[in-house]
């Protein structure tokens, strides 16, 4: 008699688990990519929007605006590790009922070099009030992703770099 071979089709058992284990570190490798992704658009959003009140605060400086005082101001930005708060004024009062308080995400911290956590803008010139070489740099830091954005103020209140 003659031995017909059968042929067998399909797949062992140990080569399903090993397209199993490969799939599986392919998905983990995409999730923890989306992850950073997603903290890197939340420092970039918040640096956007940091961006964007800076330079309000100081038009509002230089145009003199008064936002129904009687008489212009100086304006600025005081800083706290979650959230910072838009004033006007040459100093920073937390009891005045019209500053904007800017809450941070969980995840996001703000650390600053200025003096006493203030960048403030002088009225009419909008140059930085006590600009010091060195004390210039506002960061925002991703406390999850460790993703992190430094921002450098010039003596004029120009950002001159982000890194």
């Amino acid at each position: 008699m003659r031995s017909i071979a059968r042929s067998q089709k399909g797949a062992t058992f140990i080569e399903i688990l090993l397209v199993a284990a490969i799939g599986a570190v392919l998905f983990g490798f995409v999730v923890v990519n989306l992850f950073k992704v997603q903290h890197t658009t939340a420092v970039g959003s918040i640096v956007n929007t940091l961006l964007a009140d800076i330079k309000n605060q100081q038009i509002k400086a230089m145009a003199g605006a008064t936002e129904g005082r009687v008489s212009s101001d100086s304006y600025g930005i005081y800083f706290q590790a979650t959230k910072y708060i838009l004033f006007h004024g040459t100093v920073f009062n937390p009891n005045d009922s019209a500053n904007l308080t800017i809450n941070l995400d969980p995840n996001l911290s703000v650390a600053t070099t200025f003096s006493n956590n203030t960048l403030i803008f002088l009225q009419k010139s909008g140059e930085v009030s006590g600009f010091a070489s060195g004390q210039n740099t506002v960061s925002i830091q991703n406390t999850a992703g460790n993703e992190q954005k430094t921002m450098i103020v010039n003596r004029y209140g120009v950002i001159i770099s982000i890194n």
